[in-house]
């Protein structure tokens, strides 16, 4: 029979800061639980971890949320084993409960969540057909965000998220969407070069988001999840990023060239602000239903001041464009 067993560990998240929170110990962790199965606790502060995300200025405060759960895989071939929440939901102080892995002398890999089964798995994990349910509607970025830790050590019982490889959020802010667009229904990111983390290993220069249950309206938000990526999501100076708003009567978009080079980092909290939009000259079509934007051909003029590179913003280290 397992000894119960205590985890300090930084949260699963960390779009906004990352911080190491600390376990408190009490005289129940040295018992021998009744059904033999090991208890992690793992704290985080209130801008990290998993479900229940809520977007403010200072970044994304979460909770843990009913049925979380990770992985623990032994990096000698051993059986992995799944620790899922028992206590804590709706808290940032979580117990977990599930089976010891027999990681031996050697050490092991987190992932979460618990359904991705291997390494392989979180590394092709596709962050296409992400799908949004009205504006500033954060659930669907649940679905999509992915973690992957290495430990150093044999001692799964004592282990840090600062350090883990992981997906970031690009939140896309609009304002002043034309009368022309209609009910958006989709948000396309098109880059001249591929630097958009559609998998957590692969970049591409393109990445969709579909949106339902919209109405029309001059302002927007949308929340897109991309790939962890370390080291190649990188979109070079004099470049270009489009961004294109597909509505049921119209299209919109605009275009920023990048200052400097800009790295859509995991672990991050992207933004882009856009209020000034370019009109694509073609209307659509009530009764089609369109599924592939097209983009208008020619020179784009653009009026904005592209705010990219350098400038580090608060709320997490992310980009930050604005026109």
């Amino acid at each position: 029979m397992r000894m119960l067993k205590s985890i300090c560990a930084a949260s699963l998240l960390s779009f906004a800061a990352i911080s190491v929170a600390s376990c408190s110990s009490n005289s129940n962790e040295d018992e021998i639980p009744a059904d033999g199965l090991t208890r992690i606790r793992v704290t985080m502060n209130s801008l990290n971890t998993r479900l229940g995300y809520v977007d403010q200025a200072d970044g994304l405060i979460t909770s843990w949320t009913r049925n979380d759960a990770f992985r623990i895989i032994p990096d000698n071939g051993n059986e992995s084993q799944v620790f899922t929440l028992a206590e804590g939901a709706g808290t940032s102080v979580g117990t977990f409960v599930g089976t010891a892995p027999e990681v031996g002398d050697g050490t092991y890999t987190v992932l979460f969540p618990s359904t991705l089964q291997s390494v392989e798995e979180f590394d092709t994990f596709s962050f296409a057909g992400q799908q949004q349910d009205g504006s500033s509607n954060v659930k669907g970025i649940a679905a999509y965000h992915t973690v992957k830790l290495a430990g150093t050590t044999s001692d799964y019982t004592a282990f840090s998220f600062a350090n883990a490889v992981q997906s970031s959020v690009m939140v896309l802010s609009f304002k002043k969407l034309p009368d022309y667009v209609g009910s958006p229904t989709q948000i396309t990111l098109t880059a001249d070069e591929n630097c958009l983390p559609t998998t957590n290993v692969t970049v591409s220069n393109e990445i969709t988001l579909k949106l339902v249950n919209m109405t029309a309206s001059p302002t927007l938000t949308a929340y897109l999840v991309l790939g962890a990526n370390p080291g190649n999501a990188k979109l070079s100076a004099g470049k270009q990023l489009k961004i294109n708003v597909t509505g049921t009567t119209g299209r919109c978009y605009k275009t920023f060239v990048m200052e400097s080079d800009v790295v859509f980092a995991g672990d991050k909290r992207h933004v882009i602000n856009i209020s000034n939009w370019d009109l694509d000259d073609t209307p659509i079509d009530k009764d089609i239903i369109v599924t592939v934007p097209s983009f208008g051909d020619g020179v784009i003029l653009d009026d904005s001041n592209t705010s990219t590179g350098g400038n580090t913003p608060s709320f997490g280290g992310g980009i930050n464009i604005e026109d």
